[in-house]
C-alpha cells in the first residue's frame, strides 16, 4: 500500500453470529481452522499449526497459484475466550510481521 505509515491502524469490525468458544476455536483449533481458512480449493489441504501459549508459535500453509504459501507468527496475547493477539508475516518475504489483535 503506497504513502501508508507503517505504524498504520486498521480497525474492521465483523459481527460473528456464534458463541465466544466457538469464535475462539475458529482462529485457535488447527482443525477448524483448516475448514475456513484455505479449504476452499479442491483438492488442498491446509495444515496449521498453533501453540496455545503466550510466545507459542502458529504456522498455516495454504495452496494459491498452484504453490504452497506459509503464513506464520508469535501468539502476543492470549485471554480465552475474548482476546487473541498474534502477529502475522508471509514466510520467504521481507515485510515486517503485522500485529493482530482479535
Amino acid at each position: 500500500m503506497s504513502g501508508a505509515a507503517p505504524d498504520a491502524l486498521i480497525r474492521v469490525a465483523i459481527e460473528v453470529r456464534s458463541d465466544l468458544e466457538t469464535v475462539w476455536a475458529a482462529w485457535t483449533d488447527p482443525d477448524i481452522v483448516a475448514r475456513w481458512w484455505g479449504g476452499w480449493m479442491p483438492g488442498a489441504a491446509p495444515t496449521m499449526t498453533f501453540e496455545n501459549a503466550i510466545g507459542g508459535a502458529w504456522r498455516f500453509a495454504m495452496q494459491l497459484d498452484s504453490q504452497e504459501q506459509w503464513v506464520g507468527g508469535h501468539v502476543t496475547q492470549l485471554e480465552r475466550p475474548h482476546q487473541l493477539g498474534l502477529t502475522f508475516a508471509w514466510e520467504g518475504t521481507e515485510a515486517p510481521a503485522t500485529p493482530v489483535k482479535l
